[in-house]
């Protein structure tokens, strides 16, 4: 359905970030890696990440805001090292 599709895309925005942080050196390719299992694995039960949460809350907002992607980056910080 319609919600499905948009839970798709919201997560493929939220992985399309890490891997922006990553290539920016935000975060380290662990810890993206780290992040991005933590995806799977809750996709894989039809859960949302963490991750997937605070893209949205942060990122939401369909903006390119510097700020937002720096609040994002240090909250994938504080997951990866909580996994």
């Amino acid at each position: 359905g319609d919600k499905k599709e948009k839970e798709v895309s919201k997560r493929q925005k939220c992985i399309t970030s890490l891997r922006k942080l990553a290539k920016e050196g935000s975060i380290s390719a662990k810890q993206k890696r780290m992040l991005l299992t933590e995806i799977i694995v809750r996709s894989a039960a039809n859960e949302v990440s963490m991750v997937e949460v605070a893209h949205e809350v942060l990122c939401g907002q369909e903006s390119d805001d510097e700020e937002a992607e720096e609040d994002f980056a240090e909250q994938c910080k504080v997951f990866a090292s909580s996994l």
